[in-house]
């Protein structure tokens, strides 16, 4: 049971004590007094409060002014009630209330724990125009990260992103046999048709296009393995 004590200060600001069962506590001027109050006319340990046998009790701890109960002198423990007044020196104490724990306001409340359902990733059909561009940027950033695509190409491709498939993992390249000393060094000649020769690529420092897609994949996935060579770009149309 909670005990509510309320002192009204001579500015007019009130202090409200909440005390718990277990424990007394101390009034008085001291400054190890639970319940310290500045008043010249209270002993530094002046009375206290106890919760005993089921109620809470006022006593007189032999203070030299003494103290008064609803306008009676305090001898022993005496119970105090809800409405109860307190006189000692200078200072009058209200018992506010009393309450049950459950009603503790420094009780730390229980929060309930719920659970949320799991996330389903949408297809792009269900995104929201603005998700749908999001989820393209992302997209985009994959593909740059992997390499297979040059930027030139994915800005002339008119797919959008979010739909692209990405290209399956290249497999690590094998090494590479000792060429014969008679072997070209040009790669062949490779004829690109009409309409497809539309992405520009950068690599070894040179911009090498019009190409068709699959042409500046190649380029870019060879200068990444290392086996590109500024004599294999001779031949190509220059940007």
């Amino acid at each position: 049971m909670i005990l509510y004590l309320q002192h009204e200060r001579g500015d007019g600001e009130v202090d409200t004590y909440h005390l718990k069962p277990g424990r007394r506590y101390h009034i008085g001027r001291g400054s190890t007094c639970e319940v310290r109050i500045l008043d010249l006319k209270l002993s530094r340990k002046h009375s206290a409060l106890e919760w005993m046998d089921g109620a809470w009790r006022f006593l007189d701890l032999g203070s030299t002014n003494g103290c008064r109960l609803d306008g009676e002198e305090v001898l022993g423990a005496t119970a105090v009630h809800p409405g109860s007044r307190i006189e000692l020196g200078q200072t009058t104490l209200l018992v506010a209330r009393l309450a049950d724990d459950q009603d503790d306001p420094d009780a730390t409340p229980t929060v309930a724990t719920v659970s949320e359902p799991p996330k389903r990733h949408r297809t792009p059909a269900e995104l929201m125009p603005d998700e749908e561009s999001s989820a393209a940027t992302a997209a985009a950033a994959v593909e740059r990260k992997s390499g297979e695509i040059p930027p030139e190409a994915m800005a002339s491709d008119p797919t959008p992103l979010a739909n692209r498939a990405l290209p399956p993992a290249a497999p690590a390249a094998a090494p590479a046999a000792p060429a014969p000393a008679a072997a070209a060094t040009q790669p062949p000649t490779t004829k690109i048709p009409a309409g497809e020769a539309t992405f520009f690529v950068t690599v070894l420092g040179r911009r090498i296009g019009p190409l068709a897609r699959p042409q500046a994949r190649e380029l870019k996935a060879r200068e990444l393995r290392g086996d590109l060579k500024p004599e294999d770009l001779d031949g190509l149309p220059q940007g």
